[in-house]
């Protein structure tokens, strides 16, 4: 393997560590958001499968993940 710049130093900057660390936490966001939209969505299923109508309660853990992500 041929190294190409064999003097050249690694550098980080703020700003790229910063990019880096917003990237992972919107990935965190996302991942979370995915989770309570399935627990919702599960709940859903069992009021059907109850043959009962949903309603989502404003109060309800994963209605207040969805809205704060």
């Amino acid at each position: 393997m041929i190294q190409c710049f064999s003097r050249a130093i690694q550098v980080t900057d703020r700003f790229h560590v910063q990019k880096l660390a917003l990237e992972a936490m919107q990935e965190i966001r996302v991942k979370h958001r995915w989770e309570a939209m399935d627990i919702e969505n599960q709940l859903i299923m069992q009021a059907k499968r109850e043959n009962r109508t949903y309603i989502p309660d404003s109060k309800l853990e994963s209605d207040l993940k969805q809205k704060s992500l």
